[in-house]
């Protein structure tokens, strides 16, 4: 007969397995938001050298590709795409956007539609019962991984243990997520993530720091009772 292993018992067998690693990985962890998958900044340490190289080698020479292949206006997509990294995980309205770079909100619409389809972000719509009333609902971009965000805004690496990184992490895993939308009423209740698989819901609350408060919890446990959901998850930094 297999052992009844209770979830509280399971998380503290983790503990106790890598109590005396945790600050190993939790370098690592932390060392992936800065450097990126970029195999060429694992043994980097310079920050200048690894914001240029991110910068240069990555961002730059993506939209430049980019601009030739569809004989675009560069200039005017790599503005776009600082405004995009400088909002990373929030909503966005194409008409805002074409107001600040002045130009037609359908040219604006075209230049987000090749960010998204180069991979260097990612929307994501509001969760509805309704695909058409998804589609028209608020969305939000994620650019495609943290160390483009802090080399773009030349952010010092220590803003990975404040507030900011809560985005940083969120967008993380919306990138390294499929079949996702997010929660957001007109009360502006929220849920990061919500995880369609096998036609079941499983949302989940991103949140970068060690302790939680009930009213973080919140806008999780309104999105459980208003479908019916017994299990969520809240995704927090005690256990990175």
């Amino acid at each position: 007969m297999k052992e009844d292993i209770s979830a509280k018992n399971l998380f503290r067998e983790y503990e106790l397995k890598f109590i005396t690693k945790k600050e190993k990985y939790k370098k690592l962890f932390e060392d992936y938001l800065v450097k990126g998958g970029f195999p060429e900044l694992l043994e980097i340490k310079d920050k200048e050298f690894i914001n240029k190289y991110i910068k240069e080698s990555v961002v730059e020479k993506a939209i430049s590709d980019i601009a030739r292949i569809t004989d675009s206006n560069e200039k005017v997509i790599y503005e776009l795409f600082r405004i995009l990294v400088n909002s990373n995980a929030q909503l966005f309205e194409i008409i805002n956007i074409s107001r600040i770079l002045k130009i037609n909100r359908n040219l604006v619409s075209f230049y987000i539609n090749l960010l998204e389809k180069s991979y260097l972000i990612r929307i994501v719509y509001n969760f509805t019962a309704s695909v058409a009333k998804q589609v028209r609902a608020n969305k939000k971009h994620f650019i495609a991984h943290p160390s483009i965000v802090l080399g773009l805004l030349d952010y010092p690496f220590e803003v990975i243990n404040t507030e900011v990184s809560g985005h940083l992490v969120e967008s993380l895993m919306v990138n390294n997520l499929e079949k996702i939308s997010f929660w957001r009423t007109q009360q502006k209740d929220e849920v990061d993530i919500i995880l369609k698989k096998q036609n079941k819901l499983i949302p989940i609350e991103v949140k970068y720091k060690s302790q939680i408060t009930k009213n973080d919890l919140r806008s999780l446990l309104k999105f459980c009772d208003k479908f019916k959901l017994k299990k969520r998850y809240c995704c927090y930094k005690r256990f990175v």
